[in-house]
Order: C-alpha cells, then structure tokens, then sequence
C-alpha cells in the first residue's frame, strides 16, 4: 500500500510519521533550479574562504562555529559545516515552500543574494590581499 501526499487530505489523523516523512520525501522539489543556484554560491564561499585561509596565517575565519570547525578539522570540517548549514537550509525552504507557496522561494532568495554578498565581499578581499605588496 502505498501512500501519497493527496492522502493526507483524506485522513490526517490516521497516518503516522513514517508514513508523511516518506510521502514528504518522495514529493518532486518545488524548488529545484534555486536549490542548485543556492548550492553554487555556497560552493564559490567554500572556494573563496579556502583561498582566502591559505594566502595568509593573518587571515581567519570571523564565523565562530566555522572557525572552530577549521581549527579542528581544516577544510574537511569547514566542508562539512557550511555544506550541513547548506541541507538545513534546503530542508527548510522545501518544508516551507510546501506548507506556503512562494515563502520556500523567498528563503532561498535571500539566503542566495546573502550569500553571493560574501563571496563577492570575499573575491574584494582576496583581490586587495594580492595586488597590496606590503600586507603579505
């Protein structure tokens, strides 16, 4: 037997967890081509922190939680980190976009042009870092 997304209209109260999260699973995103776009701005973060890192040891990670992460773990845990913070926000933006639509997208938006910001406000950095003699 299976169970689809319109049978949660039918009974609500006769279904158990397993069974939502399968069909919640199982549901085409609504949200596919910003999930990837979303994805590879993180992946340009991931990039310009790591340049960013190994240009200098007077350069560090401002993020706390990222910090430590690299401090412990170097590149595999910043990997890591930013990429668990990438699923939960997908999770999120999907969870949402399906319960109201256009507010999953909105998140994805935002969380997109945020982070673009910080990649464009990392290449600035970089870019200064390697034209400027005197800072290395």
């Amino acid at each position: 037997m299976s169970f689809t997304p319109q049978d949660e209209k039918k009974a609500p109260g006769s279904r158990s967890p397993s069974k939502w999260f399968h069909a919640f699973a199982l549901e085409t995103s609504r949200l596919q081509w910003l999930i990837l776009l979303f994805l590879l701005i993180n992946i340009g973060d991931l990039v310009m922190t790591y340049w960013l890192l190994s240009v200098s040891p007077n350069i560090y990670e401002s993020n706390p939680v990222a910090n430590w992460f690299f401090k412990n773990w170097n590149i595999a845990g910043m990997t890591f980190f930013k990429f668990a913070v990438v699923a939960f926000v997908v999770i999120i933006s999907e969870y949402v976009e399906r319960r109201r639509a256009g507010a999953g997208k909105f998140v994805l938006i935002l969380g997109s042009l945020v982070t673009a910001a910080v990649v464009a406000y990392s290449v600035h950095l970089y870019w200064i870092f390697v034209s400027t003699p005197g800072l290395r």
